[in-house]
């Protein structure tokens, strides 16, 4: 899952916001270049926005997607997840469900609100 690869960026962040009272604004605020990011099929890049947004970037061009008109093709390549962090009671929360490009059905179960 792209939400593992994002791990080492999503601990950062939460060092970074701890650190400093407020959420990283550029990759250079948490060494993104230095640190060990999961290897994960289909994530192509993942970079950090204001506010400590996580951008994750998928290419998914090396999957044969079978034609069929009735279903949307599950071609991810050039859309993006954004994680954005929340300061919610004392503690940061993740959402992955309301910003980026991906489709609600290629994100996280709770996204679809069928909880």
């Amino acid at each position: 899952r792209s939400i593992d690869a994002s791990k080492p960026v999503k601990k950062a962040v939460e060092v970074y916001y701890w650190e400093n009272n407020q959420f990283p604004d550029h990759d250079s605020d948490i060494h993104l270049s230095s640190l060990g990011l999961i290897k994960s099929d289909h994530v192509k890049n993942i970079s950090l926005m204001l506010a400590g947004e996580i951008v994750i970037t998928y290419d998914t061009s090396d999957i044969s997607w079978a034609s069929n008109r009735s279903m949307p093709s599950n071609d991810l390549t050039g859309k993006t997840l954004i994680l954005v962090p929340q300061f919610i009671d004392n503690t940061i929360v993740w959402d992955e469900c309301t910003k980026g490009s991906a489709p609600k059905r290629s994100r996280d179960y709770k996204c679809s609100k069928h909880l």
